[in-house]
């Protein structure tokens, strides 16, 4: 998936627009590429006020993640988590072993 394409997927999913009603997508793309650029996936949690979902409330306003979280992840897929983060792949591959020892 390109940075386009996700960044089209990720306003539609947050229903992120202009106020001409066009999706923000170049804004979407230029936060994407800094957040590539400078912090590391891995390591973006370091304290409270900088934690993803707040970092990202300070960027939207109407970010909610419980409401959001799920459907970016979703829209992204686990495969592209587990291939752009090792750290979120590794989780992921636990919380399947506790899901295959619970059975």
């Amino acid at each position: 998936m390109s940075r386009q394409q996700l960044s089209y997927r990720v306003c539609e999913v947050f229903d992120w627009r202009k106020s001409d009603g066009s999706l923000k997508d170049m804004s979407c793309r230029v936060a994407l590429l800094r957040m590539h650029r400078e912090v590391l996936p891995e390591k973006i949690d370091d304290g409270y006020h900088t934690c993803p979902s707040r970092r990202l409330k300070t960027l939207y306003p109407g970010w909610d993640k419980v409401l959001h979280g799920p459907l970016a992840a979703d829209a992204i897929g686990l495969e592209t988590l587990r291939e752009k983060s090792p750290c979120v792949g590794v989780w992921i591959a636990r919380l399947e072993m506790l899901g295959e020892s619970s059975e």
